[in-house]
């Protein structure tokens, strides 16, 4: 009996320690995301108006159906559009101020819906049997490093249906710069179509 009560004994201590270890770190973390936001709330706002907003080339892209994603797709072109995946609004904070915070998050909101209208017309294009207008299309989402797996892998399917598989391979190097969570999900579909 007395070896189980000091096995025990040395189970608890050893429990213990990890606990207390593991709250430390806790509050470590807890305090150092403190300490940033602080920091972030007192940065000054910077000049945004020289970021790399995104401005769809409405002139080479495919616009002829009159649909109403199309439409959707000419308006939002009017809109300030940024690509900010991957950034906190923490970072964003530190970065731009503050005060820059809503007009970066409506920019970032403004990116979300323009890939989402990207995939949503390259599929209406493809429909209609304009599959090369949707492969401009689709050549656009990803330059822009749209973090769609859909968008990656329609313009997969049209690269492999042309027998232009080394494409394919550029798609993936495209996707490997990708700052999204989606990005490894997006690299092993496009693996996937290589021999």
């Amino acid at each position: 009996m007395m070896p189980f009560f000091i096995i025990f004994v040395v189970f608890l201590l050893i429990l213990h320690h990890f606990l207390r270890k593991n709250t430390r770190d806790q509050q470590a973390v807890e305090e150092n995301f403190w300490n940033r936001e602080r920091q972030a709330n007192a940065a000054r706002k910077k000049d945004i108006s020289g970021l790399d907003y995104i401005t769809p080339p409405l002139d080479r892209l495919p616009l002829n159906l009159n649909t109403e994603t199309e439409r959707q797709l000419v308006s939002l072109s009017q809109e300030k559009i940024l690509n900010l995946t991957g950034y906190t609004n923490t970072d964003l904070k530190l970065e731009y101020g503050p005060a820059n915070l809503e007009t970066l998050s409506q920019c970032d909101a403004n990116f979300t819906e323009l890939v989402r209208l990207l995939t949503a017309y390259s599929q209406e294009l493809i429909d209609a049997g304009q599959t090369q207008e949707a492969r401009t299309l689709l050549e656009f989402g990803v330059s822009v490093q749209a973090d769609s797996g859909v968008l990656y892998t329609r313009l997969a399917d049209i690269y492999q249906a042309s027998g232009e598989t080394e494409k394919i391979r550029r798609l993936i190097d495209s996707a490997n710069e990708l700052r999204s969570i989606s990005k490894d999900g997006i690299i092993e579909k496009l693996t996937a179509y290589l021999p």
